[in-house]
C-alpha cells in the first residue's frame, strides 16, 4: 500500500512522511472494512490475509500494479543500492503485488458466505453411513479377517462426523437433529 505524503502531528508540529509505519495501519483499516463487508454478507471474517492475497493476486486484478520505481533512498549509501529492488510487472520485492483499489480489493478479499445447508446434508449422510456400518459389524461379512476393516470404517466415519460437526459449530450453522 502506498503510504506517502501522510500528514501527521509530531510534538505539536505538522509533518509529512511515508513508509511502512504508515502503510501498516492503512492495511489494518482496509482489513476492518473487509471484515465489515463479510459480516454484512453473513460470511466469516477474513482472518490471516496472506494466503488469500497471494492466491488471488496473480489472477484477479484487485490491486494496482506498480511497475516503476525502486527502493533507492538518500540514506542508503551501500554500493549497488540503486539496483537492489526495482518495481516490475506483477509481484516484486519493493511494492509487493501493488496498492489496493478500494471496494474492488475489499470485495475480492471478502470470504464467501458459508453454505450451511450443504454441510447439514453431509452430516445427515455421514450419520446414515455410520449407523449402517455399525449394524454391519454384527453381520457375517465383518467376521474374521474383515472385522478390522469394518471397525476401521466405523471409526473413520465417526471421526469425520465429529470434524464436520465442529466445522458446523465454527461457522455457526445449526446441527441437524438426530
Amino acid at each position: 500500500m502506498v503510504a506517502s505524503n501522510i500528514f501527521y502531528y509530531w510534538e505539536g508540529a505538522a509533518q509529512f512522511a511515508a513508509g511502512t509505519s504508515f502503510a501498516t495501519p492503512l492495511w489494518a483499516g482496509l482489513t476492518a472494512l473487509i471484515n465489515q463487508n463479510a459480516d454484512d454478507k453473513g460470511a466469516l471474517s477474513v482472518g490471516f490475509l496472506n494466503p488469500s492475497l497471494y492466491a488471488i493476486a496473480p489472477i484477479h486484478p484487485f490491486l494496482h500494479d506498480i511497475t516503476s520505481g525502486n527502493n533507492v533512498t538518500p540514506w542508503n549509501t551501500q554500493p549497488g543500492h540503486d539496483q537492489q529492488y526495482p518495481a516490475v510487472i506483477g509481484y516484486d520485492l519493493v511494492t509487493g503485488w501493488g496498492s489496493p483499489m478500494g471496494m474492488t480489493t475489499i470485495n475480492a478479499l471478502t470470504p464467501p458466505r458459508f453454505d450451511c445447508s450443504a454441510l447439514a446434508e453431509l452430516i445427515i449422510s455421514l450419520r446414515e453411513q455410520q449407523t449402517k456400518a455399525e449394524k454391519n459389524l454384527t453381520s457375517p461379512e465383518c467376521a474374521g479377517p474383515a472385522q478390522f476393516e469394518c471397525v476401521q470404517t466405523v471409526h473413520m466415519l465417526g471421526t469425520t462426523l465429529s470434524s464436520e460437526t465442529k466445522i458446523a459449530q465454527q461457522f455457526h450453522c445449526p446441527i441437524p437433529p438426530n
